[in-house]
């Protein structure tokens, strides 16, 4: 992340912002320049980048929307050019910057939503971030062998961390389109850990239930006795006394219906880390029924 590397301070912004609002946020942070998505994103800053008093550039990352005036707007491909004749002359100059910045320095600002008036900047240093990364580094087994797909707002410190730790680790970060792709995304990537809110896990419940009551009685019956046995199992196992009986069953329910559930995901799942709402117990307990946990964040 090179701006973090020039000791810069970055602000993430909702898409979803109007422009009253980004223009809020670009002030009270003092931001000096922007990046954006599409034209969608330029026009709201255009509306306002005269009442915006800081802000010297807006940097439009798909060239076709860009609008590039070569003085304060410009395209991506244009700031990598100028990236690359900067580099020529000083090649050193990110490591300069780095060796300068000290682990209390300010890192990011992040806002509040503002539900109960205007949003609020919230500062954050190197070393609050860091921390955060050690701790969940420590308590979570998290390596380079693990794929990440992320699919919430980046502009939410939950997920933020998430890549952060994936980073750290040394793992792989991939980007699901939407929500409305993540079960494609899944069998994509093979994801062995995913960052999420308990609206995803409703969905593929439902999604769950609404294919098993399409089929026959029979396959309908193996299904919840499987999930029932799913159940049994793992409290067992919790109390450390499962039986052989029941050992058996839930082998059975793994090879007849937890693994093809489990293959619907990518396959190689290790957990989730469901955040931003309580998690329901019906949801938990079916989740670690079919053999995934879900790890409150």
């Amino acid at each position: 992340m090179p701006e973090l590397k020039l000791g810069a301070v970055y602000v993430p912004l909702y898409p979803s912002l109007t422009a009253e609002s980004v223009e809020f946020v670009l002030n009270n942070s003092e931001s000096r320049g922007i990046i954006v998505s599409n034209k969608f994103q330029l026009n709201k800053v255009n509306k306002i980048k005269n009442n915006c008093r800081h802000l010297k550039f807006i940097i439009v990352l798909n060239d076709k929307d860009s609008g590039s005036d070569g003085k304060t707007i410009f395209t991506f491909k244009e700031v990598q050019n100028k990236g690359l004749i900067f580099k020529a002359d000083r090649p050193n100059f990110l490591k300069e910057c780095r060796s300068h910045i000290k682990e209390n320095d300010l890192c990011t600002i992040i806002y509040t939503s503002g539900v109960t008036g205007e949003p609020k900047g919230v500062m954050l240093s190197h070393k609050n971030l860091l921390s955060i990364v050690n701790s969940i580094l420590e308590t979570y087994p998290i390596d380079e062998t693990d794929t990440f797909l992320s699919f919430l707002p980046l502009c939410h410190i939950f997920e933020r961390m998430a890549y952060y730790s994936s980073f750290a680790a040394g793992g792989l970060v991939c980007y699901a389109e939407g929500i409305e792709t993540v079960a494609h995304n899944m069998l994509e990537v093979h994801p062995t850990i995913i960052t999420t809110v308990p609206r995803l896990f409703e969905r593929i419940y439902s999604k769950i239930l609404k294919n098993v009551d399409s089929q026959s009685q029979i396959k309908q019956r193996i299904f919840y006795d499987a999930i029932e046995a799913g159940k049994k199992y793992h409290l067992a196992k919790k109390a450390g006394d499962v039986s052989v009986i029941l050992s058996f069953k839930n082998k059975i329910a793994d090879k007849l219906v937890f693994k093809t559930i489990r293959e619907s995901m990518g396959g190689k799942l290790r957990f989730f880390i469901s955040g931003g709402a309580m998690l329901s117990r019906e949801l938990g307990e079916f989740f670690e029924a079919i053999g995934i946990n879900i790890i409150e964040g």
